[in-house]
């Protein structure tokens, strides 16, 4: 008789081995097969009902695994300092003050990339005007050291064309106010 979820989960939680015929791997009434070792199933479960099983706690080698699968995830913007990740933050999430705190109106440096995608970079002032919202773009024009012109290096374009092409009228009237080159 195979064995059950449950009894695989007790297992895993008391080390105690509770059907002798799973390890065998022998079984009467099925031509199942099955891992001659519970070590070779316990990895697959373990993966597969880690976070869905009540009362499993993970252990340092099992939030290892997990994280190791989700490294991928996490592999964006990893050449962000920590200040350029709170800014991008603020941007993302339209958090003006926060902006104001970091001082994006001022002297801080806001010509860093974000990257979008998988070897996609766009200059900050690029994704603020792909979001559109005229507090966080009249912020980032009051910046001193703000490239208003720097283009995406694949497509050539500066944060007036890609507001135009997300529809972001008021972005645009305000890239252009500033003297952003509009051809």
């Amino acid at each position: 008789m195979p064995t059950s979820p449950d009894v695989l989960a007790n297992t895993l939680k008391s080390g105690i081995v509770h059907d002798e015929s799973y390890i065998s791997g022998s079984s009467s009434d099925e031509e199942e097969e099955y891992p001659t070792t519970l070590a070779e199933d316990l990895d697959e479960f373990v993966s597969s009902v880690m976070i869905e099983s009540t009362g499993f706690q993970m252990n340092n080698e099992d939030q290892i695994i997990l994280m190791s699968n989700q490294r991928d995830i996490n592999k964006f913007n990893i050449h962000l300092t920590k200040i350029e990740r709170e800014i991008y933050e603020a941007v993302k999430y339209s958090d003006t003050s926060k902006l104001i705190h970091l001082g994006c109106n001022d002297n801080t440096d806001v010509n860093f990339e974000i990257e979008i995608k998988k070897n996609l970079f766009y200059p900050l002032l690029l994704l603020a005007a792909s979001i559109g919202d005229s507090e966080v773009i009249e912020l980032l024009l009051e910046n001193k050291t703000i490239d208003i012109n720097r283009k995406e290096k694949t497509s050539m374009v500066n944060a007036f064309w890609v507001a135009a092409f997300y529809g972001r009228g008021n972005a645009m009237n305000q890239l252009a106010s500033a003297n952003a080159n509009v051809l």
